[in-house]
């Protein structure tokens, strides 16, 4: 049974959304690759739209109805049925099965409303419990690459996941 739920950010929230996004730690995903947006032209994109191609959906608990996080979409290589996704957590939401759940309901959202077929994720190869959390759900790792770092002098490599509809259960 599930502890959350996905639901549009509420206003109210943005501020946490924000500051996930100021947060240094974050911000390295910054890309120098002309294939990927900017960390500010995806934030404003995702802040203001919500269609089948790009889209930024909030995670809250069902108890409290507090917001933990939140998860991303964007059509991957201009396919409709591939979608690139992502989970951001606020730190004290780590660790209780939230990150499993929300890619779940993510996957079930994708499938059912757009007829996804496949899912990607770029994850930092330091980033354990992401890896790990992208694994129990039976993605494959397809691949690995590099960004140079706009913050500091060390490249982040990130590793590439897939899993595709075959795969769902």
């Amino acid at each position: 049974m599930s502890k959350i739920r996905l639901s549009p950010i509420k206003d109210t929230d943005y501020h946490s959304v924000q500051n996930m996004w100021s947060d240094l730690k974050q911000c390295k995903l910054i890309s120098a690759s002309p294939s990927f947006p900017s960390l500010l032209q995806v934030s404003q994109e995702l802040s203001t739209k919500n269609s089948s191609s790009r889209g930024r959906i909030g995670l809250y608990t069902l108890d409290q109805d507090r917001f933990i996080g939140y998860t991303t979409y964007t059509i991957y290589l201009n396919n409709p049925l591939w979608y690139e996704i992502g989970i951001s957590l606020l730190p004290d939401a780590k660790g209780n099965g939230y990150g499993t759940q929300s890619i779940n309901l993510l996957i079930d959202y994708l499938t059912s409303f757009y007829k996804a077929e496949a899912f990607f994720a770029s994850v930092r190869s330091s980033n354990k419990s992401a890896l790990n959390l992208f694994n129990s759900l039976d993605f494959l790792e397809y691949g690995s690459f590099t960004i140079p770092s706009c913050f500091d002098n060390d490249d982040t490599s990130f590793v590439f996941l897939y899993k595709s509809s075959d795969q769902l259960t």
